[in-house]
């Protein structure tokens, strides 16, 4: 949105284009991302254990540590990642977006460049 207002849409659009190639150079057969809406992208992992979710939360962080070339201007972009795991949260689809959402919203009020499991919201 701040792009968009600052810059005007086709730069937003690059923006957006730039995130999703970077999410894909990091895809793997157990990471999958895709554009949910606007702004936002859904990340699919497929692991077992919990713990195993930071390696690639990390991954995505990691995206954003570096400017994007947004048509000759040199922008950093921050990143807000909300985790819902299933089974664990949910058994769900609906349910598990919305837990993520949530958790996300945690962290655009803490920080940037950070993410949030929904089970931490309980505590």
């Amino acid at each position: 949105k701040k792009i968009n207002d600052n810059y005007g849409h086709s730069i937003g659009d690059e923006a957006l284009h730039q995130i999703g190639l970077r999410l894909k150079n990091i895809s793997t057969d157990y990471l999958t991302a895709y554009r949910f809406a606007g702004d936002e992208f859904i990340v699919i992992v497929k692991q077992d254990k919990d713990d195993s979710f930071l390696t690639e939360a990390n991954a995505c962080l990691d995206i954003f540590r570096k400017t994007f070339d947004l048509q000759g201007l040199s922008y950093p972009i921050h990143c807000s990642m909300g985790i819902a795991l299933y089974p664990r949260d949910t058994q769900n689809t609906d349910d598990l977006i919305v837990y993520a959402d949530l958790a996300m919203y945690k962290v655009k009020k803490a920080s940037k460049n950070a993410f949030c499991f929904y089970h931490e919201l309980e505590q």
